[in-house]
This record gives C-alpha cells, sequence and structure tokens, in this order.
C-alpha cells in the first residue's frame, strides 16, 4: 500500500498540478472532477463532492446529501495525454460511509469475500 507522503513527493517530482478523481456509475460510465493538487489531502480524506442526483441510477435525488468520491493512492497514474495531470481512481461515499452502489465497494466486497473463502489471486506476482 501506497502512504500519502510518497505520493505526494511523488506528483511533486512529476510536476503535477491537478487531479482527476475518477468513479464509475452503475453503468460502468466513467466520471471525474478535477481537482487543484493543493487539495490532495482533501480528496484523500473527505472526497471530491457532487450532486448525487446527477447520476443515473445512484438512488439520489435532489434532496440527498453530496456524495464524496475519495482517492485510492494506490491508483496513482500521471496520464500521458496532458502535462501535469494525474488520474486516482475512486470509491463513492455518502455521510461518511461507503454508497452502497459504489462499484468499487462492490467489488472489493465480493473480492474480500472471495479470500475468506480461502481464493487466492495472484496477479503476474510471484509468491
Amino acid at each position: 500500500m501506497t502512504g500519502r507522503e510518497e505520493i505526494a513527493q511523488r506528483m511533486d517530482a512529476d510536476g503535477i498540478r491537478f487531479l482527476l478523481t475518477q468513479f464509475v456509475d452503475l453503468n460502468g460510465s466513467p466520471k471525474a472532477k478535477m481537482v487543484p493538487v493543493e487539495h490532495f489531502e482533501d480528496v484523500l480524506d473527505e472526497g471530491a463532492g457532487f450532486g448525487g442526483a446527477a447520476l443515473i441510477g445512484m438512488g439520489q435525488g435532489p434532496h440527498s446529501h453530496d456524495m464524496m468520491a475519495r482517492i485510492d493512492l494506490d491508483s496513482y497514474t500521471p496520464v500521458p495525454w496532458d502535462e501535469g495531470l494525474a488520474r486516482f481512481a475512486s470509491d463513492l461515499f455518502v455521510d461518511g460511509e461507503p454508497h452502497p452502489y459504489c462499484p468499487r465497494q462492490h467489488f472489493k466486497s465480493l473480492l474480500n469475500s472471495a479470500r475468506a473463502e480461502g481464493y487466492v489471486f495472484n496477479v503476474g506476482i510471484e509468491p
């Protein structure tokens, strides 16, 4: 697992000025919010806020609390097509709790259940 200080140093060395906090909706369509790198700690701890009612199928209405997209440090990727821009995959939260329809949260839950049953996942890594 990558630490916040390590990522902050890598972003500084890579000349990153903006972050894309990317998530997917229930249909798998990518969505993103661009945030200045000065707010790295904010999107890591709290998340990048957006109106969940704008996403079809997320169970949010105009009266609902904002959703927050919290970045996953292990997904840090400087994008090759725009200097100074990096992308992070994000998990969705509402009121500080994981959103029940967040595809990444659901996938993590399935993987954890499979691991608890004894399944081992090796993705090109030698044991």
